[in-house]
């Protein structure tokens, strides 16, 4: 994606019922009427199946990330990350290591760096994301339901 338009009203990404992203008619693109362009806007997903001891917490770094790497596309600040679930589960074999994760106390976040100025999302590296004083706790062992 490249953002050579300074319209963007939201990014909406929806997962459907096969996990099939569904991203590109919404980006950068005006939704309808003439607004003021508006910075920050939220990313909004909103997902069909959310597992919560796996696929929530992967959502929700992955997607905050995007949402960073599109608003420094677009030069625009990052808005808030919504995600809403649909049929939201714990697996069985989740619940212990699910007990063992709300005992923690919760860490400060990171703050994260995007290192060089990029005008084409697909030209971001690895080396190109930084993650400021991120502490993690140990891991918490779950298997993945197949």
């Amino acid at each position: 994606m490249k953002c050579s338009t300074p319209i963007v009203r939201k990014v909406t990404v929806v997962l459907s019922q096969k996990n099939v992203l569904q991203t590109k008619p919404l980006l950068c693109t005006k939704v309808g009427g003439i607004m003021p362009q508006v910075s920050p806007q939220p990313t909004i997903l909103i997902t069909s199946s959310s597992t919560q001891g796996l696929g929530v917490p992967f959502n929700i770094a992955s997607y905050s990330l995007l949402t960073y790497m599109i608003a420094h596309v677009c030069n625009l600040k990052p808005g808030d990350f919504v995600h809403t679930l649909g049929d939201a589960h714990v697996y069985l074999n989740h619940i212990q290591p699910l007990n063992i994760q709300i005992q923690r106390s919760p860490r400060p976040f990171p703050r994260l760096e995007l290192r060089r100025q990029v005008s084409d999302i697909d030209k971001f590296v690895y080396d190109d994301i930084i993650l400021h004083d991120y502490h993690p706790h140990p891991k918490i062992h779950m298997d993945m339901a197949v």
